[in-house]
């Protein structure tokens, strides 16, 4: 399991690279904004279509800004 956080972003795809990479592959992925900013603003945060990987992953944040607005955390699972 590994966990982290991205900060506020100007870009609609920001790259996460794990701490550590897994082994085998990374299983399962969650991520949440933290800030209200993200909420009733038509916004939501995805992990990006085939980005998952032993490596990392991509973060698809689209708000009405046209970017991430709001900081993010992670959570993933693995072997």
């Amino acid at each position: 399991m590994q966990t982290g956080f991205l900060p506020r972003s100007r870009l609609s795809d920001v790259p996460v690279l794990f701490p550590l990479s897994f082994s085998k592959k990374c299983l399962s992925i969650a991520v949440t904004a933290n800030e209200d900013a993200a909420i009733g603003t038509g916004a939501f945060i995805s992990v990006k279509r085939g980005s998952l990987s032993q490596t990392g992953f991509a973060v698809r944040g689209i708000w009405n800004s046209g970017y991430m607005n709001a900081g993010v955390y992670y959570i993933s699972l693995g072997f």
